[in-house]
């Protein structure tokens, strides 16, 4: 649009079919259901200049996949991406104050959404119908969560009762809300989440203070405190172990160190999305795992830990910082890789014919079955003993 441009009225491109991008560098105010079904829509960049966004703006734009919203944008009108089911993934304003009524609600690809710390409200229905969440965090500074803030959609047709059954939202396993004093919430605020398969998790101290409120006691499967996951070393051979833990969701960064001898032979720094960004000496896989436990969280990381020195004893520390670059988390411990002796030691497999051994090529541990040589990530190579 030419630059003359800094207002659109209301409805006026509504139910549009052929706007793909729309990039608005002067506007100022967007009118209600200006582009509402506009399903063609696949990106809106909304410039820092706006004042004013219109109510269901963007309400029922199925082929939305990416919205930025200016930094500044201290909130957003009720219904404004209300059924924009291609969406995956959003950014919200740091400045953002409060979550307005059914805002995304329906959005049912919205995999991750990121509450900035200074919201103090979620209103009515916000995310209800948001299908392929799994984890839902609300964070420390909210007071206040609306009605049916989260969950799925009477069933159809409503047979009768007192209390109508919902479909529940299939992928949610956990909520999350890092409130030591639980907000006022709506009595109905997670009536329609799945029971039987979410767990609530609330800061340590707290969980007393959140069973005393049937809003969230009779709602959940559980109530249960995070950040107590405690880390742990597993499978640890002459040089290599798998260090692990529970993601505490309040964490924005790790940064993780492993020590020998007091001297630091490892380090690894991992931000809020789990890739690895830096390492010394050496980067060792970093994955997830799932895992169905009563009192934590459904994933946990594995950090592959190679190259180490047979009979050692190595210490680790794993520390986590907030968005505010504030310590939250802190984790450490010690183990011992095993000796030369015991890493060439049989492996008990399934199948006897397939028998599989530990052997030293080099200085390096590696895999021998069916007289071929792999290395510990399962790559076969060539030796000259082969």
């Amino acid at each position: 649009m030419p630059n003359t441009i800094i207002k659109i009225g209301a409805a006026a491109f509504y139910d549009h079919r052929g706007i793909t991008t729309l990039e608005l560098p002067y506007l100022q105010s967007i009118g209600n259901e200006a582009f509402r079904y506009c399903t063609t829509l696949q990106r809106v960049v909304i410039p820092e200049c706006i004042i004013s966004l219109g109510i269901t703006a963007f309400q029922r734009c199925i082929g939305l996949q990416e919205i930025q919203l200016p930094d500044k944008l201290t909130g957003l009108p009720n219904h404004f991406l209300f059924a924009c089911s291609s969406l995956q993934h959003i950014t919200l304003p740091p400045s953002m104050k409060y979550i307005p009524a059914e805002c995304f609600r329906s959005c049912a690809s919205l995999k991750s959404i990121s509450i900035p710390e200074g919201v103090t409200v979620l209103n009515y229905a916000a995310f209800r119908g948001c299908e392929s969440l799994e984890k839902f965090y609300i964070p420390h500074n909210v007071v206040s969560i609306g009605e049916e803030i989260i969950g799925g959609y009477p069933i159809d047709p409503y047979t009768g009762g007192a209390v109508p059954g919902y479909t529940g939202i299939t992928k949610l396993k956990s909520v999350y809300i890092d409130c030591s004093t639980p907000p006022t919430c709506h009595t109905n605020a997670f009536i329609i989440v799945d029971k039987s398969k979410v767990r609530l998790f609330v800061p340590i101290g707290s969980v007393d203070a959140y069973k005393a409120i049937p809003a969230y006691a009779d709602h959940f499967k559980g109530i249960y405190e995070f950040g107590l996951e405690a880390s742990n070393v597993m499978d640890i051979t002459d040089t290599s172990a798998l260090l692990t833990w529970f993601p505490d969701v309040r964490v924005w960064r790790y940064e993780v160190k492993l020590y020998k001898n007091s001297t630091l032979k490892q380090q690894f720094l991992l931000e809020f999305r789990r890739v690895l960004f830096r390492s010394q000496q050496f980067a060792p896989p970093i994955y997830r795992q799932k895992k169905d436990t009563t009192n934590s969280s459904t994933d946990y990381f594995v950090i592959s830990l190679e190259n180490l020195t047979p009979s050692s004893e190595y210490e680790y520390t794993i520390e986590g910082v907030d968005t505010q670059n504030s310590p939250i988390y802190q984790s450490n411990g010690t183990f011992t890789t095993l000796g030369s002796e015991e890493g060439l030691s049989d492996i008990t497999v399934d199948d006897p014919r397939k028998q599989t051994r530990k052997i030293f090529i080099d200085g390096q541990l590696y895999i021998l079955r069916n007289r071929r040589t792999y290395t510990l990530n399962g790559i076969e190579i060539q030796t000259q003993n082969q």
